[in-house]
């Protein structure tokens, strides 16, 4: 199987795809990464490859820019010179990577989502009373937000905006997997 990972640069985003590709190649897998140049040392020391964003290279997939729609785009250019470059079976994520669920919709490639050490969304409707009524209110608010970004950067692709209000969020991806599971 050829796998790629979509990633922020930050060894926040960046270290734990890194072991979850090194484990993928120890069972036989291609892997390869589309991300930031400031990655290339530590794909280096894996000796895993890195897939420049094109022929002139250039920063991308910068966590402080990862909501502006235009930095989007350029990370979705990144991803789709990597995906025609290694035709993958699977595309790898993480939560903030909004470019990896446009290629995902735009070149219909199966797509996991690495999440943080815990799950970020609604998990049920936000209820107004109870112990956990702030943590779901919070976890509808980010579903929201993250929506509404994600929508600023498919209009730049022409897609259609979606409304994602939780089992059915593009934000997970074919397969969500939390860090804190084996």
């Amino acid at each position: 199987m050829r796998v790629l990972f979509a990633c922020f640069g930050g060894p926040g985003y960046l270290f734990p795809l890194v072991g979850l590709a090194l484990e993928l190649r120890r069972r036989g897998h291609d892997v390869t990464f589309a991300t930031d140049v400031s990655a290339s040392p530590t794909l280096d020391d894996a000796g895993i490859e890195r897939i420049p964003r094109a022929a002139s290279e250039g920063r991308s997939f910068r966590v402080g820019t990862w909501s502006h729609p235009v930095r989007t785009a350029i990370d979705v250019k990144h991803v789709e010179h990597g995906v025609d470059r290694v035709a993958p079976d699977v595309l790898v994520t993480h939560d903030l990577c909004q470019a990896s669920l446009i290629v995902r919709e735009r070149r219909h490639i199966p797509t996991a989502v690495m999440s943080f050490f815990s799950y970020l969304w609604p998990v049920e409707p936000a209820a107004s009373v109870g112990p956990f009524a702030a943590l779901e209110a919070g976890r509808h608010w980010r579903l929201r937000d993250s929506t509404r970004v994600l929508n600023e950067a498919r209009a730049a692709f022409r897609l259609p905006p979606i409304d994602a209000t939780g089992a059915d969020a593009p934000q997970l991806g074919d397969v969500y997997m939390l860090r804190t599971e084996p």
